[in-house]
């Protein structure tokens, strides 16, 4: 898809990868939160 709009794929691979580490260790830190305040109450 990079290809297709000229655009260099190892380039636009850190910011990719990036956004993907950051949302999965966002819902990572959210599920643990909410299982959390299950135990809780």
């Amino acid at each position: 898809m990079l290809r297709r709009f000229d655009k260099d794929p190892a380039l636009a691979s850190g910011p990719i990868l990036t956004t993907v580490t950051d949302m999965c260790g966002f819902f990572l830190v959210l599920s643990l939160a909410s299982l959390a305040l299950s135990k809780l109450s």
